[in-house]
């Protein structure tokens, strides 16, 4: 299956008030900040400055990146 269906098929699962398979291998804090993004129902959606404040975001380690130029 190429990319653009998998990317397809998420999409028309959303549409249809399903989840699109989100991968095992994903830390649990990943796959709940996925879920929560996906919320089909706009008024349990959490919003951008509420998913800011999610654990998975807050404990993301940045690292420098080198410059390019």
């Amino acid at each position: 299956m190429t990319q653009f269906m998998v990317q397809h098929r998420a999409l028309w699962k959303l549409a249809h008030g399903e989840l699109p398979p989100i991968p095992d291998d994903l830390p649990e804090d990943a796959k709940d900040f996925i879920r929560s993004c996906l919320q089909v129902d706009p008024s349990k959606r959490p919003v951008a400055d509420q998913l800011l404040q999610h654990p998975f975001i807050r404990n993301v380690k940045f690292t420098p990146r080198s410059s390019v130029l």
